[in-house]
């Protein structure tokens, strides 16, 4: 289970609102992020808080990205401190996280929201820094109160039973460790295979796996031993059962392939620290040319392969390419998500779109830090 606080008015209509959805496990009404404590409903005008829902959600179920659609289809988000008639600091609007991981996503939903309105976005975005329980009387005050005061349209309160449902899902497999994920060292297309613990984690996968009963109706492979060898020992499936494709090969980098990170030019680092200013040498791919050969896949399997399970195995850089493709991220945040080896991400098609799942699978030995150091 997972947690988002969302501030957006009045907070009665809020949590009326949220309770409706499946996957939507409680809700909890109340005061964040303010300059006080234990504030009450009366003092709000002058402790800073804004009225906010506590939102505890299964990830299996329902997604932060979902969550925020709804948010935002509900909410003025161009409105400074108002929301319907209500005015003032306590009904402004904001998201307030508390996993690191929920970042990416609250970023990729306020850029979408951007795109809808010609007023700038005020929504605050800010990791939660306090939250009180809001007075008994106010909790789902509308479920006790149906005639009560609501800024949100009656119609929204139906909205659950709109929801799209997913038409297939994809898996993103990142390959298990090898001697050079270990050194340090940038592998592109090099052929490098698994080492002892790249092999051990595959089969760790591969149990879990198994122990959710995920099935595959579809397996396709980066043609990179690594891969291919992490695909055979997570499904038991022989590799002359896959479909191999260039499109999930790693990124190319050209002839500083088989370097350590920490050899590189200061040009060259900037492939990790700002992708932006980042410049491929030689036969060395963009990272807008990774993007496109990727998602160009990623966009023919909704066609080829609807209503299945497909399982992609691929590598590093190249489902931080999609990841940053579906989202939508300026190049800055390219790397702003934990990929570690022999990590499946989920990734629903829903009405024609992809849908990054929160749940995702993986194997403890598999985590790697955030950022990267260039320390030998």
């Amino acid at each position: 289970m997972k947690t988002i606080y969302l501030a957006g008015g009045c907070f009665w209509g809020v949590q009326k609102f949220f309770d409706q959805f499946d996957g939507v496990v409680s809700t909890e009404a109340g005061y964040a992020n303010g300059d006080t404590d234990n504030p009450r409903y009366e003092q709000l005008y002058r402790t800073g808080h804004a009225e906010t829902v506590k939102v505890d959600y299964d990830e299996s179920r329902i997604t932060l990205t979902e969550l925020l659609d709804f948010y935002f289809s509900v909410i003025d988000p161009t409105s400074l401190n108002r929301q319907g008639a209500d005015t003032g600091t306590q009904y402004r609007t904001g998201i307030y996280y508390v996993d690191e991981d929920q970042r990416p996503v609250i970023r990729a939903a306020l850029k979408k929201a951007s795109k809808e309105y010609n007023q700038p976005i005020v929504v605050e975005f800010q990791p939660l820094k306090d939250f009180w329980r809001a007075e008994e009387y106010h909790q789902k005050y509308l479920d006790r109160n149906p005639g009560g005061y609501c800024h949100i349209s009656g119609n929204a309160f139906r909205m659950e039973h709109k929801r799209k449902k997913r038409s297939m899902r994809i898996y993103l497999l990142r390959h298990g460790r090898t001697d050079l994920n270990k050194e340090r060292r940038l592998q592109g297309r090099m052929n490098i295979p698994l080492n002892e613990t790249g092999e051990q984690q595959a089969l760790e996968m591969r149990d879990i796996v198994r122990e959710k009963g995920i099935v595959f109706d579809k397996i396709y492979s980066s043609p990179l031993e690594r891969a291919v060898r992490t695909c055979e020992l997570v499904t038991g499936v022989d590799r002359s059962d896959f479909t191999i494709d260039d499109r999930l090969a790693e990124m190319s980098f050209g002839p500083i392939e088989g370097q350590r990170y920490s050899d590189l030019t200061d040009d060259q680092k900037y492939f990790f620290t700002d992708p932006g200013k980042y410049k491929p040498l030689g036969n060395g791919e963009t990272y807008q040319e990774l993007t496109e050969r990727i998602m160009g896949l990623m966009n023919e399997l909704k066609d080829t392969e609807p209503g299945k399970n497909v399982l992609l195995a691929s590598h590093g850089t190249a489902i931080h390419a999609v990841l940053a493709a579906i989202r939508d991220k300026d190049i800055e945040y390219f790397w702003d998500e934990n990929v570690g080896n022999c990590d499946i991400t989920f990734i629903d098609v829903v009405d024609g779109e992809f849908l990054i799942r929160d749940e995702k699978l993986t194997v403890p030995s598999g985590l790697i830090p955030r950022g990267v150091s260039f320390n030998k």
